[in-house]
């Protein structure tokens, strides 16, 4: 990096580019990158704290990946509760997915919950494993989010783990179909392509104006991104909460609120109805890829 550095600041100053701007970009973006790991190690503590010694007992997991999203902004769409502690979710139904939008739909109700990977047998009704002292939250839970839930016991008493089946998938076909929506529109926005078939012309417009912030591409290309909240609405739309890291760095949170549905019955295809930026990728972003423009812009006029 430092070698790369100094190639770019001696050849901006080459095609006559104002000394130092280089410098001045990365300072203030390196500035604000340490202020956002200093906030970034105290969350990675406390979450750190809450997971130590959890056990996966009576499953083979093949990883796990931290549910919430990377250090940086988050949005918050509602209070999160203390109520499941140690609740994790795997998916076992034939739709890819599930796991993540039984998590998504939970949050909505301020329920946080934990990914788990799971072993690929399939499973047609949904179960809860619960230690013998936690068995009126299973059964709470159960009542509330997945009814017709078997319950099954569970070895560590501090987590509760659900394993999602197809009967769950079935009860929320419309809301489902939603959210895979959504999905395969992020999905090719991280990929860079495609995105434009999800849009109603509302969205479209929405995402073609300067002052809304929005871009298609330009902060979620090459990047991730995650549901941080599903909220279904009484006309059969639902707002989805997305969570954007960054490719440039983890520290780099973007988050954006989607509306989804289908208001058009005779195509019979769902689409981004409207969308909103919640909150913005960081600036510096911008300013460096300005800086990388204008310097190879200029370099291009001075070698003719």
């Amino acid at each position: 990096m430092p070698d790369l550095h100094d190639f770019l600041d001696g050849e901006a100053g080459r095609v006559r580019s104002e000394p130092g701007a280089l410098d001045a970009v990365l300072n203030r973006a390196d500035r604000r990158r340490r202020t956002r790991r200093i906030a970034s190690g105290v969350l990675a503590l406390a979450v750190a704290g809450g997971g130590i010694g959890l056990a996966f007992a009576a499953f083979r997991t093949s990883g796990l990946r931290p549910a919430g999203p990377a250090p940086g902004p988050t949005i918050s769409v509602t209070p999160m509760t203390d109520q499941f502690v140690g609740l994790h979710i795997g998916n076992r139904s034939s739709q890819e997915g599930a796991g993540e939008f039984a998590r998504a739909l939970l949050a909505d109700d301020g329920i946080e919950s934990l990914p788990m990977l799971l072993s690929d047998d399939l499973k047609e009704v949904t179960t809860i494993y619960c230690h013998p002292n936690r068995e009126a939250e299973a059964l709470e839970l159960r009542d509330r989010f997945f009814p017709g839930a078997e319950l099954r016991p569970r070895i560590d008493p501090r987590t509760l783990l659900v394993v999602i089946g197809d009967d769950f998938v079935r009860r929320h076909r419309d809301l489902f179909d939603l959210y895979t929506t959504v999905r395969s529109f992020m999905t090719r926005r991280v990929e860079g392509s495609g995105a434009e078939v999800f849009l109603s012309p509302v969205a479209n417009d929405r995402f073609a104006e300067e002052a809304s912030g929005l871009s298609l591409y330009s902060y979620v290309r090459g990047g991730s991104f995650q549901f941080q909240g599903l909220h279904p609405r009484s006309d059969g739309t639902a707002v989805v909460y997305v969570i954007i890291v960054t490719p440039e760095s983890a520290s780099y949170v973007a988050s954006e609120r989607l509306t989804v549905g289908d208001l058009n019955p005779a195509d019979g295809r769902a689409e981004i109805l409207d969308a909103e930026q919640i909150s913005p990728p960081d600036p510096m972003l911008d300013q460096i890829r300005m800086f990388v423009r204008q310097f190879l812009r200029a370099r291009r006029e001075a070698s003719g």
